[in-house]
């Protein structure tokens, strides 16, 4: 099933996995399966995202839609666009951490970020 703001991006070369992802639930198995933790929550999926000059800050608007996690220049990230050195990415995604975590220390990992990451949490 493909989300209406998702596509994957032509490309010469593309594996036969490829027509299996899900942009819903992409790559839903557990990361790390030496460190399975008994309740986690997998963010993969449609994230908003944009492209700006290096020195500009947070964006106003986002440009579309990114299947993370793959890479914005990939076909499968459905950007397929390369990322010059004087540009930086930015990402956006909001969702609701359990109930039943309430009272539980949350850790977000946030897997092949090449700068900062700045993360809101609003109650």
């Amino acid at each position: 099933m493909t989300p209406p703001d998702w596509s994957p991006v032509s490309v010469k070369i593309k594996t036969g996995w490829a027509k299996d992802i899900d942009p819903q639930y992409p790559l839903p198995e557990y990361p790390r399966p030496q460190l399975v933790r008994a309740d986690w929550m997998n963010l993969n999926g449609l994230w908003e995202y944009a492209v700006l000059a290096s020195e500009q800050e947070i964006p106003l608007q986002y440009q579309g839609k990114i299947l993370v996690p793959f890479a914005v220049e990939s076909s499968l990230s459905g950007v397929g666009k390369p990322l010059l050195p004087t540009e930086r990415l930015w990402y956006r995604r909001t969702f609701e951490i359990p109930l039943e975590w309430k009272s539980r220390r949350i850790v977000y990992l946030a897997n092949g970020l090449a700068r900062a990451v700045t993360r809101s949490l609003y109650q």
